[in-house]
């Protein structure tokens, strides 16, 4: 029999799985989470999912008996018993179990559920849609929450109006997407906003900036304006789902795919890494 989720010390199906009211997911959102691809037995990026796991986990506060080691291991195990050949990975800890309390000891026991479900990388050729929105979020976006209320209303949004995804903004600045980051090429540069509180600290954004490293693509890391984003040559965005996908329209604007188009390929550069490192 397959398995394709864990939840506090059981391997069992999803849909066997019970979460307790007590949960404090359920009551406050109070936890964090991350969220991998893989197949073939890996994950990929695996040691930086769990090192931003675990950053995130101590900027909270949220007690975890396991160490990075002990989730890895845990990790590639519920991959195994799931049985997929090509998979979503998400895990998440929320603080404790507890009656309704809004302050919290510090010494309960956190609550682990880890999900593995079946996943197919879009085609290579795919762009996304995008609309633009105002950022309404917390002061916290650097820490990977499960309080996501803004994201799921902006992705509504983006569907309703039969988009892909939402940028946000804040005062006339791009920040991120509802659940990307978002980069733009000008002059065959890339620009991408620089980590701090607006933005969170994504792994395919660390893998595109050591991507241009590599092969020799001048990046900036300093906020651009909504003006630049729609001038902007290309636009790109990077996700742990999507990889890095350009964009083929924002609010009307089109972008046609560029002759020599250095976001494609970068794009095709994440792919294949990808793929190289999951055979």
């Amino acid at each position: 029999m397959s398995f394709n989720a864990y939840y506090n010390g059981e391997f069992k199906s999803i849909e066997d799985i019970h979460i307790p009211l007590t949960d404090r997911a359920v009551f406050f959102g109070d936890g964090i989470y991350d969220a991998a691809i893989g197949r073939n037995g890996k994950i990929f990026m695996l040691d930086e999912h769990i090192e931003r796991f675990f950053s995130n986990l101590n900027y909270i506060g949220l007690p975890f008996s396991y160490s990075p080691v002990q989730l890895k291991k845990l990790l590639l195990e519920t991959v195994r018993l799931s049985d997929e050949k090509s998979y979503f990975v998400y895990f998440q800890l929320s603080r404790y179990s507890k009656n309704r309390v809004h302050a919290f000891p510090e010494s309960e026991k956190s609550n682990l559920l880890i999900t593995v479900t079946p996943f197919t990388l879009a085609d290579e050729d795919k762009k996304v849609k995008l609309i633009i929105d105002e950022d309404r979020r917390h002061a916290l976006c650097n820490i990977k929450t499960i309080n996501l209320l803004p994201a799921v209303l902006a992705s509504h949004r983006a569907d309703l109006c039969g988009a892909d995804e939402t940028i946000f903004t804040k005062n006339g600045i791009v920040t991120e997407c509802s659940h990307s980051n978002v980069h733009i090429i000008k002059n065959s540069v890339l620009f991408t906003h620089p980590l701090d509180s607006s933005i969170l600290p994504g792994i395919s954004r660390m893998h595109l900036l050591s991507l241009c490293r590599k092969l020799g693509v001048n990046y900036i890391e300093r906020p651009f304006s909504v003006k630049e984003l729609i001038e902007a040559d290309e636009v790109l965005v990077t996700s742990s789902s999507k990889l890095a996908v350009l964009a083929s329209e924002i609010e009307g604007k089109i972008f046609d795919e560029k002759k020599d188009s250095l976001g494609k390929m970068l794009a095709k550069a994440m792919r294949e890494e990808y793929l190289a490192l999951t055979l």
